[in-house]
């Protein structure tokens, strides 16, 4: 397999070189990637190239949410299974009988096929399965047929996913809102444009009125609107795809001058940039403390904890912390250093853990937190957002009134005696 790998370049922090590598697996490049940089594993790593696909299997989710929804009724539906002492084969066979969409079960037989087919686990699967599956559920997996725990295995990757899913709703829910919004602004704005104003300008015409300058800017624009439909219609299919278009373009990796600038605008932004990061560092507690609750040692499970976001930044700084937890320092040292993502909370719980020994619970109780503390900033944002947004739309609904009613006041005046 080819791989594309984003490597910080130590003696210019902040860019990254683009670099191509050919291993068996994900695993294999980071392990020549370390070699190569002494140690410093990438800050994010692709698949170069089509993903290749089983026989019967196919890409069957095209969106992030829709990749979540296949996974976590994937995995409920097998830890439900095996909890049940059913054998894996057994339970990947029920699952694709019995799944609740098409997605679902395809995914199951594939899965079911490799299994009986002789492939040496169900992780070697999983690697062929990347809608099913990511870095670090894999790497859970492994573990747990390392250990005969699959059953255990599958309840932390089902609490993974649950998490992934509340954070996303969370942020979402903070988001959408105001979309919605907006949206419904513009198109009552458009509406009183296209059919309200156009009956105000034939009667001002009848009367002769003389009509002030915010007047005759708003029947300008209500001309341009009536008399290029297309133009308008053009104009606001492209608007959507731009928005659209804005997110995909803003977390790729693109680099100028090595450094991935679209990225940090978005991060920069007041309010949203903060509610990212918070969102990502409740994340990567809660990742690394199921990794760990996995028998993955720090280094390794801080190692698949690297592309939890489309940040480039937020993957180095966790390679990072992984060098040099690796090469003997304690985590919460190397994580006191990137405080752009992490913050002393988190800090504070992870240097409890590990002078306590429970580094496992004390990273689990601050996910928790974070989780809970992201969601009351959600509600919060949602609830300040919107007399605001309230407020911006009476705003452009006065605007045009009143300018469609200064000829009147200016006629009323006229005729008083």
């Amino acid at each position: 397999m080819n791989f594309v790998a984003y490597i910080e370049d130590p003696r210019a922090p902040g860019t990254f070189r683009r670099e191509t590598y050919t291993a068996e697996n994900g695993a294999g490049a980071d392990l020549a990637i370390m070699d190569r940089h002494r140690g410093r594993a990438a800050a994010a790593l692709f698949e170069s190239g089509a993903k290749p696909h089983p026989a019967g299997t196919r890409r069957f989710a095209y969106t992030a949410g829709g990749r979540l929804a296949i996974q976590l009724d994937f995995w409920r539906s097998l830890e439900t299974s095996t909890r049940m002492k059913l054998m894996l084969p057994r339970a990947l066979g029920i699952v694709a009988s019995a799944g609740m969409t098409k997605e679902l079960r395809d995914a199951a037989k594939a899965a079911e096929t490799m299994i009986t087919s002789g492939l040496p686990s169900f992780a070697s699967a999983l690697e062929r399965l990347p809608n099913l599956s990511d870095k670090a559920v894999t790497a859970m997996v492994r573990s747990s047929e390392a250990g005969a725990r699959l059953g255990e295995g599958f309840g932390q990757i089902v609490t993974i996913l649950n998490a992934r899913a509340a954070l996303r709703r969370a942020v979402r829910s903070a988001l959408v809102y105001p979309a919605i919004v907006l949206a419904m602004a513009s198109a009552l704005a458009i509406f009183l444009l296209v059919r309200v104003v156009p009956t105000f300008t034939e009667i001002y015409k009848e009367l002769g009125a003389r009509l002030p300058l915010p007047t005759r800017v708003l029947m300008s624009i209500s001309d341009f609107l009536q008399t290029h439909p297309l133009l308008t219609a053009a104009g606001l299919v492209g608007a959507l795809a731009a928005a659209l278009a804005v997110a995909p373009l803003v977390t790729s990796p693109i680099l100028v001058n090595g450094r991935p600038l679209l990225q940090r605008v978005l991060l920069k932004l007041p309010v949203f940039g903060s509610l990212l990061k918070l969102s990502w560092e409740a994340l990567f507690a809660r990742t690394f403390a199921s990794l760990l609750a996995s028998k993955l040692l720090p280094p390794v499970a801080l190692l698949l904890c690297r592309q939890l976001s489309w940040s480039m930044d937020f993957g180095a700084a966790v390679a990072r912390i992984q060098e040099a937890n690796a090469k003997g320092s304690t985590v919460h040292a190397a994580m006191a250093r990137e405080r752009e993502f992490f913050g002393p909370q988190l800090v504070a719980a992870i240097e409890i853990g590990e002078q306590t020994g429970n580094l496992l619970e004390m990273v689990s109780i601050y996910a928790d937190t974070a989780e809970i503390r992201l969601k009351e900033i959600s509600a919060a944002l949602q609830q300040t957002l919107e007399p605001i947004l309230i407020g911006f739309v009476a705003a452009i609904v006065g605007l045009i009134v009143a300018a469609l009613f200064l000829p009147l006041a200016g006629m009323l005046d006229s005729i008083k005696p």
